[in-house]
């Protein structure tokens, strides 16, 4: 026998169905809260440790804002290989290499040094007193590199022939 459900039968079916749905939507739909941003008290850093002394930038020697880089490390080998030029009597073939390791760290000093002497030698003597006066803008607290610089500077104003060239 075959049992026949009225209509009637159907509608708490239903509504329990729509009502578990729009309880879903409802759940889905909620933004889940967030814990409150731990705020970090004004004058101090997560990075300091309260109980180690902080080593600040003027207690430590100074060094080239580029030193220890990929770029200054390329750029020394072009330095190298623009003084082995240097020494071929290459002027041209070391012109090239100082100005690629300009490229390549724009402020490595020593590659504005070795190009300000090879300009200098190609007899661009205005170009080379630029070239210098960037180098010492960026030779920090360098001495000897500052003291190579005056020394090429002055012969540069003596219109003497520097000295043979040492590898910085």
């Amino acid at each position: 026998m075959r049992r026949i459900r009225s209509s009637c039968q159907r509608i708490p079916h239903l509504l329990i169905a729509c009502g578990l749905s729009a309880l879903l939507v409802c759940i889905a739909g909620c933004p889940a809260k967030k814990p409150p941003a731990k705020k970090i008290p004004q004058g101090k850093s997560r990075v300091e440790a309260p109980h180690k002394e902080v080593i600040r930038p003027a207690e430590t020697q100074a060094m080239p804002a580029s030193a220890g880089t990929p770029q200054n490390a390329a750029s020394q080998r072009l330095i190298t290989s623009g003084v082995s030029a240097l020494d071929q009597k290459n002027l041209e073939l070391a012109a090239l290499r100082f100005q690629d390791a300009v490229n390549v760290d724009p402020r490595n000093w020593a590659a504005y040094y070795y190009l300000a002497l090879v300009d200098y030698r190609l007899g661009k003597k205005d170009v080379a007193l630029g070239l210098l006066d960037k180098a010492a803008t960026l030779v920090g607290g360098d001495k000897e590199g500052l003291t190579r610089i005056e020394t090429l500077r002055s012969s540069i104003l003596n219109n003497e022939d520097p000295l043979k060239v040492q590898p910085i």
